[in-house]
């Protein structure tokens, strides 16, 4: 798959590798889909809130469709919403093309070659699911004149997630960037001096200190299966085999 065939379209579904980011949020764009169904997004969103009252209606960005490649610099602009709009898009099925639901994941990898993935607890957007640690782009990985950094974002989410400093690991330069229908993922990679089962205990040991913790549960893991009957996020599937591939 080419560079530019990941963000060229949502029926793309594959893996590539890029050196540079180039996120940016376009001040001019502007996403027609919460104006068409304002009165449909709030009723979706008290019955959503009246399941899951810890939901916060704050800033997601969402990736316009395409992008830009100059040679190994992948460039992709972005537009502001809100949790709700971008949640009753996404349980309508993402039928809106005009937008991407594009993040962060951090892609960490123990000292014993295994790869960090995650599952997320009950009452969240991903419930269940195993998937990279990472989170929506949103106001605070944007500097001054709106670039975003997805590096900071994935080390924030890490550590909110995981309680694992980006100053411990060893950054990997460029990107993963995976694509699976509507979703993009730009992973981060980082390598651990610790073993898949000292991470394991010491993530353990920060989610229980957690009252309402994010996660159940972190797993490690050195092939693309899930030996538990659990299910993987779509994304995190695509990404799961390509980095794990024997």
């Amino acid at each position: 798959m080419l560079l530019y065939d990941v963000v060229a379209g949502q029926d793309a579904r594959g893996v590539v590798h890029a050196g540079r980011l180039a996120l940016q949020i376009d001040q001019a764009a502007r996403w027609d889909f919460p104006d068409l169904y304002r009165d449909e997004i709030e009723v979706h969103w008290q019955r959503r809130l009246s399941d899951n009252p810890s939901f916060f209606n704050g800033s997601v960005m969402l990736m316009l469709s395409g992008g830009r490649v100059d040679g190994d610099t992948l460039a992709c602009s972005f537009v502001a919403t809100d949790f709700k709009s971008y949640l009753y898009w996404r349980d309508q099925g993402f039928a809106d093309q005009q937008v991407r639901d594009a993040f962060g994941s951090g892609l960490v990898w123990s000292s014993d070659g295994a790869l960090m993935l995650v599952r997320q607890s009950a009452g969240q957007v991903n419930t269940g699911l195993t998937y990279f640690p990472g989170g929506f782009i949103d106001d605070r990985d944007l500097d001054a004149d709106g670039r975003i950094d997805i590096a900071a974002s994935v080390s924030r989410e890490l550590a909110e997630e995981t309680g694992l400093s980006a100053t411990e690991l060893e950054r990997v330069p460029g990107y993963v960037i995976s694509s699976c229908g509507p979703q993009l993922s730009f992973g981060v990679q980082f390598r651990s001096a610790l073993t898949a089962a000292t991470l394991k205990a010491r993530i353990m040991a920060f989610i229980a200190q957690d009252e309402k913790p994010e996660l159940s549960d972190v797993l490690f893991m050195t092939t693309p299966q899930l030996e538990d009957g659990g299910a993987f996020a779509p994304y995190a599937e695509v990404l799961a085999e390509h980095m794990l591939a024997e």
